[in-house]
């Protein structure tokens, strides 16, 4: 339980101190803009070639300009590669280092032993196309934190085994069966794998873990039911990228898996090993903002909300698809204009939701056209208030910020009263193989938002009729309101 606190305290004090180093550094006018990439300089060949300053932050670039460049750098996957989420983050880097790995589990029916032999063949190529899916974590430096990702040389992709058979024993095997999964509602198979898979599948590591004890930055898990239903599981570390970066693999194991040619197949662009993706503030936030978002107060938050753990709970909100699809009509009729899913989902999370004032939203920074792989996200700081209704926080989204310079309010995070939604509501790059008739279920299940100390939400798409909350707000009410509109009734 005091993992993360304890963590979050020694973060806290690395955040500070690389804020003071780079101000001192670069001067208090000069800002990284949000958006622009930030080359590193750690290896031996470059720090070899430049200056002192080398070894922080070097020359800004774009991503226009790798791009140009990436296929002969690229070719040949170099020793050591900086994870995306060494300083990506910029002075927010550090407590990254808690989150833990992102993890989906997937109920699906028509999969037996030989769709798991072809998963492991597909997960294997795309590993070796995307070396870095199969490095280790090493992390150096103290108050200014670099973590490398070493990939797996080609002998140790082929022989390593990234997918887990998990055989169930007969007592286990004979309970399940006699279960039902077909004809269970979606509440019910959300507790039936929160109960019964969840528990023996390896629990998700934070960054920090996988440096301690070395283990895989990415790994599938596939639990083999009875009937011919299966539970598929793919864990990938947050230091190799974000929810975006996650379903974009999970789609190319798709496509290989299942040889799609009905479209054409994306690879998955890495930035060249040094290149760092952005800073996850907006970019007019102030040092004065960036001190209460992620310094002291902020902690401090955290900290009080360690204390009062018990009042944190998990758990799942499941939403009708063709409930919030007539909401955006009915708003869109008054007045409201173009909405999105998300837009109806989250001013209805914000409405029901007691215990915080101030949530940040982790909005993709990508271009739709570029197709990365890291992290490439900002976190949009915005006071529950100001996006009670859907219109009012695309308004936010679209404007990149909640608050202007310098007006972020500083009580909220003192007293732990702000949170995080994260949404990729309208993602659904699943696995899918020959004969599968349909996917039951994909959701989190609990154990990710297991003794995060602030309140938090994760919402993703379930299945073709429904969206899946995960969350441990404090306080919410969803017998009320907007979200009492969109609630899918099992």
């Amino acid at each position: 339980m005091n993992l993360i606190a304890l963590y979050s305290i020694y973060f806290v004090c690395s955040v500070l101190k690389e804020h003071k180093e780079n101000s001192k550094q670069w001067g208090s006018s000069t800002r990284i803009r949000a958006d622009t990439p930030v080359r590193l300089y750690s290896s031996s060949s470059s720090a070899s070639s430049s200056s002192s300053n080398d070894n922080d932050i070097g020359r800004i670039s774009s991503l226009q300009d790798e791009t140009e460049h990436q296929g002969s750098k690229l070719s040949t996957p170099p020793q050591q590669l900086m994870s995306p989420i060494v300083m990506n983050q910029g002075r927010t880097a550090s407590f990254m280092l808690a989150w833990p790995s992102i993890s989906t589990f997937t109920l699906v029916k028509g999969w037996n032993h030989e769709t798991t032999e072809r998963l492991k063949r597909s997960v294997q190529k795309v590993i070796c196309d995307n070396p870095i899916l199969g490095g280790r974590a090493t992390m150096s430096g103290f108050f200014q934190t670099r973590i490398s990702i070493i990939p797996a040389d080609h002998e140790s992709q082929l022989s390593s085994d990234f997918v887990h058979e998990i055989i169930l024993d007969g007592d286990v095997l004979d309970k399940i069966s006699t279960m039902h999964l077909q004809s269970m509602n979606e509440t019910d198979i959300l507790h039936f794998m929160d109960d019964f898979l969840a528990p023996i599948v390896p629990k998700p590591k934070s960054v920090i873990e996988c440096i301690q004890s070395g283990a895989p930055l990415f790994r599938m898990d596939v639990i083999q039911l009875p009937n011919d239903f299966a539970c598929y599981v793919m864990t990938m570390s947050h230091c190799i990228g974000d929810g975006v970066t996650y379903y974009n693999i999970m789609d190319e194991i798709h496509r290989e898996m299942n040889h799609s040619k009905n479209r054409e197949k994306k690879k998955l662009i890495w930035s060249h090993p040094d290149i760092a993706n952005h800073e996850i503030f907006p970019k007019r936030f102030s040092d004065r903002d960036i001190e209460i978002a992620y310094g002291g107060p902020f902690f401090l938050g955290l900290l009080k909300n360690v204390v009062n753990m018990d009042k944190q709970r998990k758990s799942y909100i499941i939403l009708n698809k063709q409930k919030v699809a007539e909401k955006k009509k009915a708003f869109a009729s008054n007045g409201q204009g173009h909405l999105s899913d998300n837009d109806v989902i989250t001013a209805a999370l914000c409405m029901a939701n007691g215990s915080s004032d101030i949530f940040a939203f982790a909005m993709n920074m990508r271009d739709r056209h570029c197709h990365y792989g890291g992290n490439f996200h900002n976190e949009i700081p915005f006071a529950k208030k100001n996006a009670l209704e859907p219109r009012m926080f695309r308004n936010i989204v679209r404007q990149g910020y909640g608050f202007d310079k310098n007006e972020l309010p500083i009580c909220p995070f003192i007293f732990g009263r702000s949170g995080r939604i994260s949404s990729l509501a309208s993602i659904q790059k699943l696995i899918e193989a020959d004969g599968t008739d349909s996917i039951l279920c994909h959701a989190m299940l609990s154990s990710f938002v297991q003794n995060v100390p602030m309140d938090t939400a994760f919402v993703i798409s379930m299945n073709d009729k429904s969206y899946v909350v995960l969350h441990n707000f404090r306080e919410i009410d969803t017998e009320t309101g907007l979200i009492q509109d969109i609630l899918s009734h099992n």
